[in-house]
């Protein structure tokens, strides 16, 4: 043996030394959960050891699925404005009236102020991004997750205006608003309620025939409606800002860069039965529905009017501009790279168990990116197979033979010895923050310089379409099922699902009685009053302006509050009747 293998951990050589045949391999093969991949790459070492075939493999694969699609366009050197003036008013009251601004700034910057300065944005630390947040400080909460997607939709638009949005006689009009792509990524889990998806799902079976819960809905609901300032004229009395709400005011360019769903979620024509209101064993589960609230649609509405400069019909021109577009992508990037780093963190997942996952595994979410490869205009049927190599590709380093190494795979002793090696090496990089971090930056870097221009829709530059190399559209969307499916379903996340949900749910039945309303606090039920008096002028059903309030109460409680606001009215537990 060389000085290079004489270099790996003694504390394995007892182990290597067993390992005299074939037969041998499968203690090795166990680590990795795989055998079949692990023979597979073997057989293929065999046959020409300094031949990249994964690499070979892999460019198979993205060529193949190309095909199935029309070609990028080129963008370059196109001469139109990307903002109007349009683009940066704001809406008013029905007064006339807007919200103070800020003295210094320009209009565009002074958007992310709002967002930076409101209470919603705050609770997000409170909030669970994939971990709950009391775990550790190292483990990401939804507030640093949104600081993240922040920075790399900033990257993002930096490396779109320098390579497809400079123009030397129109520079300054055709390049991306750097601050609404900024005020975008903040303001994108603003609607997020407690404990992540389960919340959003029990929120949404509480609201179930009375308009739905769903996140990217209350986000704009926040921006519109809840985090309500008052404008320029300060005589203006809680009662009116209440009954016509203008939320934080911000230019309708930058509401339309957080609708990510251009749909209505219908109100029904009447309330659901009243069996279906009880919170009981026999409520039948409920599908999220992507889009916004009915309640919302004339915002929405004055949006399409100003954005979209020249509208044919409803649905030549979908409301998903390119602002909202890069945050969309960055928030996929920040999902499928930092959630993998947060279960490297714990030891819930290391790269060799990605690269070996099981065949029923790589079915699931081969099913799942063949959707995402549909969305972005690719007609192709994704296998088990091609996940395997997709995984492989990704982590290729760890699992491909080296001439260099210095073993000599023919012999069997070598070939266990470097495949235990190549376990070990996956293991230093889940556990190393220097490896693990360097991992995810360098696959951020190329995501980021991998995202394009593929079409410029001259009319309505807004509503222009982006595009991500093929490569990175499949290791992201690959990774992020993976994290999905093998750390958010695992038991231990679960079993803290099935608590949350258990939380939001008694929240809801106790706080949903009359009888109940003097547990809210007075600013909830001095505007509920407000409401429905408005509500009552114009037609309104009671019960749906009273669920929507209660659905609000809960959706902006951080976990923690959730957590003793149940302690406090559903517990036997002795709490403190002054911590809020």
């Amino acid at each position: 043996m060389n000085d290079r293998k004489d270099k790996r951990p003694n504390i394995l050589q007892d182990i290597f030394n067993t390992v005299l045949d074939d037969s041998h391999l499968e203690v090795m093969e166990g680590w990795s959960g795989h055998r079949e991949a692990s023979e597979k790459a073997i057989a293929e070492f065999k046959v020409k050891p300094d031949d990249s075939s994964i690499s070979r493999a892999f460019e198979s694969l993205v060529e193949n699925i190309r095909k199935t699609r029309t070609p990028i366009i080129s963008c370059d050197n196109q001469n139109f404005s990307m903002y109007t003036k349009d683009d940066l008013r704001r809406p008013a009251d029905a007064k006339g009236r807007q919200v103070s601004r800020q003295p210094y700034g320009t209009d565009t910057a002074k958007e992310y102020g709002r967002i930076v300065h409101s209470m919603a944005f705050r609770r997000l630390q409170g909030k669970m991004q994939l971990f709950p947040p009391h775990e550790s400080p190292l483990l990401r909460n939804r507030l640093t997750h949104t600081l993240e997607v922040a920075d790399i939709s900033a990257r993002i638009t930096n490396h779109l205006n320098k390579c497809f949005f400079r123009n030397r006689r129109h520079e300054e009009y055709n390049k991306i608003d750097i601050s609404i792509v900024a005020t975008a990524a903040l303001a994108h889990d603003l609607g997020h309620p407690p404990f992540g998806h389960t919340g959003e799902l029990a929120l949404a079976e509480f609201m179930d025939g009375y308009g739905s819960f769903e996140g990217n809905a209350q986000t704009l609901r926040i921006l519109t409606r809840l985090e309500n300032r008052f404008v320029t004229d300060l005589h203006q009395t809680l009662a009116e800002v209440h009954d016509d709400p203008l939320g934080l005011n911000l230019m309708y360019r930058t509401i339309a860069s957080v609708i990510k769903y251009d749909k209505k979620i219908p109100l029904p024509k009447s309330p659901p039965p009243p069996e279906l209101n009880k919170h009981n064993q026999e409520r039948p589960e409920v599908t999220l529905e992507k889009g916004y609230y009915e309640d919302d649609s004339r915002i929405v509405d004055e949006v399409r009017q100003h954005v979209i400069r020249f509208p044919t019909s409803a649905d030549d021109l979908k409301l998903k501009t390119i602002e909202c577009q890069i945050m969309d992508l960055a928030d996929d990037i920040a999902y499928s790279t930092y959630d993998l780093e947060d279960s490297m963190i714990t030891g819930l997942i290391y790269p060799i168990d990605i690269i070996s996952a099981d065949n029923r595994l790589l079915l699931l979410i081969a099913e799942h990116l063949t959707k995402n490869l549909k969305a972005y205009g690719y007609s192709y049927q994704l296998e088990s197979a091609d996940v395997s190599i997709i995984f492989m590709s990704l982590f290729e380093r760890l699992i491909l033979f080296h001439p260099e190494s210095g073993y000599d795979i023919r012999n069997a002793m070598h070939k266990a010895m470097y495949l235990a090696w190549s376990y070990v090496d996956s293991q230093q990089v889940g556990k190393n923050p220097l490896k693990r971090r360097g991992l995810t930056e360098r696959m951020i870097n190329k995501a980021v310089e991998s995202v394009c221009v593929r079409t410029i829709i001259k009319n309505n530059p807004a509503l222009s379409l982006l595009d991500i190399d093929l490569t990175y559209l499949l290791y992201i969307n690959a990774l992020r099922h993976y994290n999905y499916n093998m750390t958010i379903k695992s038991a231990m996340l679960q079993r803290y699902a099935e608590r949350a949900r258990m939380i939001i749910n008694r929240l809801c039945y106790v706080l949903d009685k009359d009888e109940n309303m003097l547990l809210l606090p007075d600013e909830i039920r001095t505007r509920y009053t407000q409401q429905m008096e408005s509500a009552c002028e114009k037609g309104k059903n009671r019960e749906f302006v009273w669920k929507r309030m209660i659905c609000d109460y809960i959706a902006e409680k951080t976990d923690a509050e959730a957590v003793r606001l149940y302690n406090k009215i559903a517990s036997a537990e002795e709490t403190s009747v002054f911590v809020l």
